[in-house]
């Protein structure tokens, strides 16, 4: 089984150098808006910020036990007994 078939890319896409002249394609100035939402939430962080940062782009997986198929737990199986929550199946 060889790799997916490759998707047509749009005509307009080209590769080049970085263009310095970034203001021009930005007229709304969105990439300083940008810059200050992410000072301002430094600021409001505080002294968390580091653990905040780290935390936004690291992935925190579950605990293996959730991926085992027999570790759902009795309440949320099919037929399971739900008298003790109050509620009927």
């Amino acid at each position: 089984m060889g790799p997916p078939p490759a998707r047509a890319l749009p005509d307009n896409l080209r590769v080049a150098w970085p263009n310095p002249d970034f203001d021009s394609r930005d007229p709304r100035r969105l990439h300083l808006v940008l810059l200050v939402l992410l000072v301002a939430s430094l600021i409001v962080a505080r002294g968390d910020w580091r653990t905040r940062l780290i935390g936004a782009f690291t992935a925190a997986l579950p605990p293996a036990s959730a991926w085992m198929p027999g570790s759902i737990p009795a309440l949320y199986r099919h037929g399971a007994d739900l008298s003790a929550c109050g509620e009927t199946a």
